[in-house]
Protein backbone atom coordinates (compact mmCIF):
# COMPACT_ATOMS: atom_id res chain seq x y z
CA UNK A 1 0.00 0.00 0.00
CA UNK A 2 1.53 3.28 -1.12
CA UNK A 3 0.61 6.39 0.83
CA UNK A 4 0.18 9.68 -0.95
CA UNK A 5 1.94 12.74 0.49
CA UNK A 6 -1.46 14.10 1.62
CA UNK A 7 -2.12 10.89 3.59
CA UNK A 8 1.29 11.07 5.24
CA UNK A 9 0.74 14.72 6.14
CA UNK A 10 -2.74 14.21 7.60
CA UNK A 11 -1.69 11.17 9.61
CA UNK A 12 1.34 13.03 10.96
CA UNK A 13 -0.87 15.94 11.98
CA UNK A 14 -3.27 13.52 13.67
CA UNK A 15 -0.46 11.89 15.66
CA UNK A 16 0.94 15.26 16.72
CA UNK A 17 -2.58 16.39 17.71
CA UNK A 18 -3.16 13.32 19.88
CA UNK A 19 0.21 13.66 21.59
CA UNK A 20 -0.15 17.40 22.10
CA UNK A 21 -3.67 17.25 23.50
CA UNK A 22 -2.77 14.31 25.75
CA UNK A 23 0.16 16.29 27.15
CA UNK A 24 -1.98 19.40 27.66
CA UNK A 25 -4.59 17.37 29.53
CA UNK A 26 -2.21 15.40 31.74
CA UNK A 27 0.67 17.79 32.45
CA UNK A 28 0.53 19.32 35.95
CA UNK A 29 0.68 22.87 34.60
CA UNK A 30 1.15 23.05 30.82
CA UNK A 31 0.77 26.84 30.85
CA UNK A 32 4.20 27.32 32.41
CA UNK A 33 5.83 25.53 29.49
CA UNK A 34 3.66 27.34 26.93
CA UNK A 35 4.56 30.69 28.48
CA UNK A 36 8.25 29.78 28.28
CA UNK A 37 7.91 28.80 24.62
CA UNK A 38 6.18 32.08 23.84
CA UNK A 39 8.77 34.07 25.81
CA UNK A 40 6.35 35.64 28.25
CA UNK A 41 6.25 35.59 32.05
CA UNK A 42 4.16 32.81 33.60
CA UNK A 43 0.58 33.77 34.42
CA UNK A 44 -2.00 32.01 36.54
CA UNK A 45 -5.36 30.59 35.42
CA UNK A 46 -7.28 33.70 36.49
CA UNK A 47 -5.30 35.83 34.05
CA UNK A 48 -6.13 33.36 31.26
CA UNK A 49 -9.86 33.49 31.84
CA UNK A 50 -10.44 30.96 34.61
CA UNK A 51 -12.64 28.20 33.17
CA UNK A 52 -10.91 25.49 31.20
CA UNK A 53 -14.11 24.34 29.47
CA UNK A 54 -13.44 26.54 26.44
CA UNK A 55 -10.00 24.93 26.17
CA UNK A 56 -11.59 21.47 26.26
CA UNK A 57 -14.04 22.40 23.49
CA UNK A 58 -11.24 23.89 21.39
CA UNK A 59 -8.92 20.92 22.00
CA UNK A 60 -11.47 18.30 20.97
CA UNK A 61 -12.74 20.42 18.09
CA UNK A 62 -9.18 20.47 16.75
CA UNK A 63 -8.50 16.79 17.43
CA UNK A 64 -11.76 15.66 15.83
CA UNK A 65 -11.26 17.89 12.79
CA UNK A 66 -7.83 16.33 12.39
CA UNK A 67 -9.22 12.79 12.64
CA UNK A 68 -11.99 13.67 10.20
CA UNK A 69 -9.44 15.05 7.75
CA UNK A 70 -7.69 11.68 7.81
CA UNK A 71 -10.94 9.71 7.34
CA UNK A 72 -12.81 12.08 5.00
CA UNK A 73 -12.19 10.11 1.80
CA UNK A 74 -13.22 6.85 3.46
CA UNK A 75 -16.92 7.52 4.02
CA UNK A 76 -19.42 7.93 6.80
CA UNK A 77 -18.42 4.90 8.88
CA UNK A 78 -14.82 6.11 9.02
CA UNK A 79 -16.06 9.55 10.09
CA UNK A 80 -18.05 7.90 12.87
CA UNK A 81 -14.93 6.03 13.90
CA UNK A 82 -13.00 9.34 13.98
CA UNK A 83 -15.59 10.88 16.31
CA UNK A 84 -15.60 7.71 18.41
CA UNK A 85 -11.81 7.77 18.76
CA UNK A 86 -12.00 11.39 19.91
CA UNK A 87 -14.62 10.44 22.50
CA UNK A 88 -12.52 7.49 23.73
CA UNK A 89 -9.50 9.80 24.03
CA UNK A 90 -11.61 12.27 26.04
CA UNK A 91 -12.84 9.55 28.40
CA UNK A 92 -9.39 8.01 28.90
CA UNK A 93 -7.58 11.28 29.54
CA UNK A 94 -10.29 12.48 31.87
CA UNK A 95 -10.07 9.25 33.89
CA UNK A 96 -6.25 9.38 33.89
CA UNK A 97 -6.18 12.94 35.23
CA UNK A 98 -6.85 11.67 38.76
CA UNK A 99 -3.39 10.06 38.71
CA UNK A 100 -1.62 13.30 37.70
CA UNK A 101 -1.84 15.78 40.58
CA UNK A 102 -2.98 18.56 40.67
CA UNK A 103 -5.28 17.37 37.86
CA UNK A 104 -8.72 16.04 38.76
CA UNK A 105 -11.47 14.16 36.97
CA UNK A 106 -14.38 16.47 36.12
CA UNK A 107 -17.57 15.26 34.37
CA UNK A 108 -18.16 18.81 33.09
CA UNK A 109 -14.91 18.47 31.13
CA UNK A 110 -16.37 15.43 29.37
CA UNK A 111 -19.39 17.49 28.36
CA UNK A 112 -17.10 20.19 26.98
CA UNK A 113 -15.10 17.53 25.12
CA UNK A 114 -18.34 16.13 23.63
CA UNK A 115 -19.35 19.63 22.55
CA UNK A 116 -16.04 20.05 20.71
CA UNK A 117 -16.50 16.69 18.98
CA UNK A 118 -20.08 17.58 17.98
CA UNK A 119 -19.08 20.99 16.63
CA UNK A 120 -16.29 19.41 14.55
CA UNK A 121 -18.67 16.80 13.12
CA UNK A 122 -21.22 19.51 12.35
CA UNK A 123 -18.63 21.65 10.58
CA UNK A 124 -17.43 18.77 8.41
CA UNK A 125 -20.94 17.54 7.60
CA UNK A 126 -22.05 21.09 6.80
CA UNK A 127 -19.08 21.68 4.52
CA UNK A 128 -19.49 18.29 2.88
CA UNK A 129 -23.14 19.05 2.24
CA UNK A 130 -22.31 22.38 0.59
CA UNK A 131 -19.49 21.10 -1.61
CA UNK A 132 -20.37 20.04 -5.15
CA UNK A 133 -19.32 16.58 -6.19
CA UNK A 134 -16.83 15.91 -8.95
CA UNK A 135 -19.75 15.13 -11.28
CA UNK A 136 -21.11 18.66 -10.79
CA UNK A 137 -24.17 17.64 -8.78
CA UNK A 138 -24.68 18.71 -5.22
CA UNK A 139 -24.56 16.27 -2.33
CA UNK A 140 -28.38 16.13 -1.93
CA UNK A 141 -28.79 15.27 -5.62
CA UNK A 142 -26.14 12.58 -5.34
CA UNK A 143 -27.64 11.13 -2.17
CA UNK A 144 -30.88 10.35 -3.93
CA UNK A 145 -28.98 8.59 -6.72
CA UNK A 146 -26.45 6.75 -4.56
CA UNK A 147 -28.93 5.40 -2.01
CA UNK A 148 -26.75 5.86 1.08
CA UNK A 149 -23.27 5.11 -0.24
CA UNK A 150 -20.42 7.17 1.20
CA UNK A 151 -20.90 10.57 2.87
CA UNK A 152 -24.44 11.55 2.05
Amino acid sequence: MTLRPFDILTRTIAIVSVCGLTWLLLAPNPWVFIDLLLGRPPADEVVRGGSDKFHHVLGYLTLTLTFLLVTLPRGRQAAGLACGLSAIHALLTECLQQFFPPRTTDPADLLADAAGIAVAAGIVLGLKHLMPSSSGTSIPERSAASAGKGWT
